[in-house]
């Protein structure tokens, strides 16, 4: 197959980088089969497949990538993405750990070895995993917000909000940071705290779900029931019959004394078990 020119690889890539992904893929999936070993290509192909969910053409772009360069770390990163994506979490695992022996001062493959980690249940090796990561990049925020979330669901509530004070000076309006604090704020019986910063969660929350549901927790949690029924029933506008949601709501009403109320709201999971 006729390789393509110059032009046509720098126009590709002018498309990439300005997230033009559509236009892109067909254009590069034209390079690629033309010419086997231009690994920016193929990287770049890789990363559109996984943006769109394409996991298995992702990792086999990866995996061309490493039959021309096998020490490739952003094939060996992007190939770990596409195999987790996959639920295939060992075989990312490694994928992340061969990247780190080859680049140690690397911090994404910690990171993602931390997710990992956590997938299969290991719960301190994520954490040790996300301290590597910051190790060689201290304002990695998504290293500081999952380790800081770690550390709150082990209790140390301390050390945890030393990280996730760091994470809120790089974005302020990261909702899952939002969430974690808040409820360290609930756990250290802070409601209004824990309100203020739910609040800002459902402002900047593209799926307000469960920001209108932890609100409607901590409202629930400072005794401002009708607050906290009016954000049980925001939730319920957004997931209907959802069994978390209904049974915060039928307890709040039971706190008000209307007791049939709550027990039509519990009663379906009582009868058929709907989640």
């Amino acid at each position: 197959m006729k390789r393509k020119s110059k032009s046509e690889r720098r126009y590709a890539a002018k498309l990439f980088n300005k997230g033009r992904f559509d236009e892109a893929r067909n254009l590069l999936a034209g390079i690629c089969n033309a010419d086997g070993t231009d690994v920016d290509s193929w990287l770049k192909l890789a990363h559109i497949h996984l943006h769109f969910n394409d996991y298995a053409n992702s990792e086999r772009c990866c995996q061309q990538v490493l039959r021309v360069n096998p020490e490739q770390t952003k094939a060996l990163v992007l190939l770990g993405n596409a195999l987790e994506c996959q639920s295939r979490p060992q075989e990312a695992f490694s994928c992340y750990q061969k990247a780190v022996r080859i680049e140690p001062a690397q911090f994404e493959s910690y990171y993602f070895m931390g997710n990992v980690a956590c997938t299969l249940g290991h719960q301190l090796k994520a954490m040790d995993f996300y301290r590597k990561a910051l190790h060689n990049n201290p304002r990695h925020f998504e290293s500081l917000n999952n380790l800081g979330c770690e550390l709150r669901k082990k209790g140390q509530i301390k050390e945890a909000l030393v990280y996730l004070d760091q994470a809120m000076k790089l974005k302020s309006d990261s909702v899952p940071l939002l969430h974690n604090i808040g409820l360290i704020y609930l756990s250290l019986s802070r409601p209004d705290d824990a309100v203020r910063v739910f609040r800002k969660a459902v402002s900047v929350d593209p799926q307000p779900f469960a920001s209108h549901l932890l609100l409607a927790n901590a409202y629930a949690h400072k005794n401002d029931l009708d607050e906290a029924l009016t954000e049980y029933s925001r939730a319920l506008e957004i997931k209907p019959n959802n069994r978390e949601t209904c049974a915060g709501k039928a307890s709040v009403h039971e706190r008000r004394g209307e007791f049939v109320v709550a027990h039509e709201l519990i009663k379906p999971f009582i009868t058929t078990g709907n989640a």
